[in-house]
Protein backbone atom coordinates (compact mmCIF):
# COMPACT_ATOMS: atom_id res chain seq x y z
CA UNK A 1 0.00 0.00 0.00
CA UNK A 2 1.05 3.77 -0.75
CA UNK A 3 0.10 6.80 1.32
CA UNK A 4 0.93 10.45 1.52
CA UNK A 5 0.07 13.92 2.83
CA UNK A 6 1.21 17.16 1.52
CA UNK A 7 1.12 20.24 3.96
CA UNK A 8 2.23 23.80 3.49
CA UNK A 9 4.40 25.31 6.67
CA UNK A 10 5.17 28.50 7.43
CA UNK A 11 8.52 28.34 7.78
CA UNK A 12 11.25 28.63 5.34
CA UNK A 13 12.68 25.16 3.85
CA UNK A 14 15.93 25.55 4.99
CA UNK A 15 15.28 25.76 8.92
CA UNK A 16 12.64 22.73 8.29
CA UNK A 17 14.93 20.57 6.63
CA UNK A 18 18.17 21.79 9.55
CA UNK A 19 15.55 19.67 12.00
CA UNK A 20 13.95 17.06 10.19
CA UNK A 21 17.49 15.76 9.03
CA UNK A 22 18.98 15.62 12.28
CA UNK A 23 16.44 12.42 13.30
CA UNK A 24 16.85 13.49 16.77
CA UNK A 25 13.91 15.23 18.93
CA UNK A 26 11.04 13.87 16.46
CA UNK A 27 9.11 14.33 20.04
CA UNK A 28 9.60 18.16 19.75
CA UNK A 29 7.43 18.28 16.46
CA UNK A 30 5.69 14.93 16.44
CA UNK A 31 2.85 14.54 19.54
CA UNK A 32 2.38 10.62 19.28
CA UNK A 33 6.14 10.45 20.13
CA UNK A 34 6.60 10.45 24.27
CA UNK A 35 10.82 10.57 23.44
CA UNK A 36 13.68 9.61 21.32
CA UNK A 37 16.87 8.65 21.03
CA UNK A 38 19.46 7.97 18.07
CA UNK A 39 22.25 5.98 17.38
CA UNK A 40 24.92 6.59 14.71
CA UNK A 41 24.31 9.40 12.30
CA UNK A 42 23.89 9.58 8.45
CA UNK A 43 22.37 6.47 6.21
CA UNK A 44 22.30 3.88 8.76
CA UNK A 45 21.82 5.12 11.83
CA UNK A 46 18.66 3.99 14.11
CA UNK A 47 16.59 5.96 16.05
CA UNK A 48 14.42 4.71 18.39
CA UNK A 49 11.07 6.10 19.39
CA UNK A 50 9.13 5.72 22.29
CA UNK A 51 5.50 6.22 21.80
CA UNK A 52 2.81 8.35 24.46
CA UNK A 53 1.28 4.70 25.27
CA UNK A 54 5.21 2.91 26.36
CA UNK A 55 5.40 0.98 23.38
CA UNK A 56 8.94 1.20 21.36
CA UNK A 57 9.86 0.84 17.76
CA UNK A 58 13.16 1.68 15.65
CA UNK A 59 13.30 3.21 12.88
CA UNK A 60 16.65 3.24 10.92
CA UNK A 61 17.91 5.96 7.93
CA UNK A 62 17.82 4.57 4.68
CA UNK A 63 18.82 7.69 2.51
CA UNK A 64 19.67 11.06 3.16
CA UNK A 65 19.69 13.55 0.43
CA UNK A 66 20.90 17.33 1.59
CA UNK A 67 20.55 18.59 -2.20
CA UNK A 68 16.60 17.50 -2.55
CA UNK A 69 16.09 17.82 1.23
CA UNK A 70 14.62 14.37 1.38
CA UNK A 71 14.96 11.67 4.41
CA UNK A 72 13.67 8.14 4.19
CA UNK A 73 13.35 5.73 6.94
CA UNK A 74 12.32 2.35 7.62
CA UNK A 75 10.27 1.06 10.47
CA UNK A 76 12.33 -2.45 11.83
CA UNK A 77 10.10 -5.23 12.27
CA UNK A 78 8.25 -6.26 14.15
CA UNK A 79 6.49 -3.20 15.33
CA UNK A 80 3.54 -1.36 17.54
CA UNK A 81 1.88 -0.12 14.53
CA UNK A 82 -0.31 -2.11 12.83
CA UNK A 83 1.45 -2.44 9.82
CA UNK A 84 4.29 -4.42 8.09
CA UNK A 85 7.88 -3.03 5.83
CA UNK A 86 6.92 0.42 6.33
CA UNK A 87 8.99 2.64 4.71
CA UNK A 88 8.88 6.56 4.38
CA UNK A 89 9.97 9.75 2.89
CA UNK A 90 10.07 12.95 4.18
CA UNK A 91 10.76 15.34 1.34
CA UNK A 92 10.91 19.44 2.09
CA UNK A 93 10.22 21.73 -0.86
CA UNK A 94 10.42 25.40 -0.65
CA UNK A 95 7.62 27.32 -1.84
CA UNK A 96 8.66 30.75 -1.79
CA UNK A 97 7.78 33.68 0.43
CA UNK A 98 9.36 32.17 3.91
CA UNK A 99 7.17 28.85 3.21
CA UNK A 100 7.76 25.42 2.12
CA UNK A 101 5.44 21.92 1.92
CA UNK A 102 6.55 18.69 3.56
CA UNK A 103 5.67 16.29 1.64
CA UNK A 104 5.29 12.47 4.03
CA UNK A 105 4.49 9.62 2.35
CA UNK A 106 5.08 5.91 2.55
CA UNK A 107 4.57 2.28 1.48
CA UNK A 108 3.07 -0.80 3.71
CA UNK A 109 1.75 -4.04 4.30
CA UNK A 110 -1.59 -3.84 6.73
CA UNK A 111 -1.06 -6.14 9.32
CA UNK A 112 -3.65 -6.42 11.94
CA UNK A 113 -5.81 -3.02 11.05
CA UNK A 114 -8.11 -2.44 8.04
CA UNK A 115 -6.22 0.02 5.64
CA UNK A 116 -8.94 3.14 6.41
CA UNK A 117 -7.73 2.44 10.08
CA UNK A 118 -4.24 2.35 9.08
CA UNK A 119 -4.75 5.95 6.56
CA UNK A 120 -6.48 7.51 9.76
CA UNK A 121 -3.33 6.74 11.93
CA UNK A 122 -1.16 8.09 9.55
CA UNK A 123 -2.77 11.16 8.31
CA UNK A 124 -3.02 12.40 12.48
CA UNK A 125 0.69 11.71 12.64
CA UNK A 126 1.71 13.18 9.62
CA UNK A 127 -0.36 16.13 9.90
CA UNK A 128 0.35 16.55 13.86
CA UNK A 129 4.10 17.63 12.60
CA UNK A 130 2.97 20.86 10.83
CA UNK A 131 2.35 23.00 14.00
CA UNK A 132 4.87 21.13 15.91
CA UNK A 133 7.86 22.13 13.30
CA UNK A 134 6.25 25.67 13.00
CA UNK A 135 6.16 26.43 16.89
CA UNK A 136 9.93 25.11 16.79
CA UNK A 137 11.10 27.57 14.67
CA UNK A 138 8.94 30.34 15.97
Amino acid sequence: MQFSTTNTINRPAPAVWSIIREFTGIEKYVPAIAQSSVDGEGVGAFRTCVLQDGAQMQERIVELNDENRTLQYAVVDPSPLPMKNYVSTMKVQNKGNGTCELIWSCTYEPNGAPVEAIEGLLTQVYNSAVPGLEQLLA
